[in-house]
């Protein structure tokens, strides 16, 4: 399957390996988190650990990119930043080479997430930012440092983000239907999942937090 937009930016893996989010297979909504060994928020890896494994089979990707530039908090080479992930929160979600956010060297998949035609522009402000992204490569929603892996706002949104992809796929599929049979099947399952879209839509405002009223670390 061909990714486009975001998850079609060239990035390399915590190993070197050029490659893409959309790399990932079974992918459906990817977290991208620009993390760090020595923060305050660091604690937050076992989180977005959890986060990853009860969502995984419904593919959620947690993508973390190790980054120096907020504190010096990641100071460490990418082999140190991979084994400090395995022997401390047991990681197993896909890790990337360090890369820059701010400044002339920033890294280009950061510049778009945070790019005025991102939908969720503005600098990142502290480690453990989070952006969401959905299968057509565009941001659905971005959290602050200070939005914890478990809340329930993040976890709205992942869900959220996993059933569009269904929906898309579902309209695919109505579209192709050939026989009456199919169509009315595939129709009555694309007003189940959208009657669950809507349930959620109308329990929650948005899913859009910005780090502008993190506690920061220093």
């Amino acid at each position: 399957e061909t990714r486009a937009g975001l998850l079609a930016v060239p990035v390399k893996d915590i190993d070197g390996k050029a490659t893409t989010l959309g790399a990932v297979k079974g992918g459906k909504a990817w977290l991208v988190v620009n993390v760090a060994s020595e923060c305050g928020y660091t604690r937050q890896y076992s989180g977005l650990q959890s986060l990853y494994e009860r969502y995984k089979a419904q593919g959620l990707v947690v993508a973390g990119f190790p980054c120096n530039d907020f504190g010096g908090q990641e100071p460490g080479t990418e082999k140190a930043i991979k084994k400090f992930c395995q022997a401390n929160f047991k990681v197993t979600f896909p890790m990337y080479a360090k890369v820059a956010i701010k400044g002339n060297d920033a890294h280009p998949l950061f510049e778009k997430l945070t790019g005025k035609s991102s939908g969720h522009p503005g600098p990142v402000g502290w480690n453990f930012n989070k952006f969401l992204i959905g299968a057509d490569g565009k941001l659905i929603a971005r959290f602050g440092s200070d939005v914890e892996p478990d809340s329930e706002e993040l976890e709205k949104a992942i869900e959220k983000a996993e059933m569009a992809r269904e929906v898309a796929i579902l309209r695919k599929q109505v579209k192709g239907s050939r026989g009456l049979g199919t169509l009315l099947g595939t129709v009555g399952l694309a007003a189940l999942v959208f009657g669950l879209i809507e349930g959620q839509n109308n329990s929650d405002d948005t899913y859009t937090r910005d780090d502008s009223q993190s506690t920061r670390d220093t």
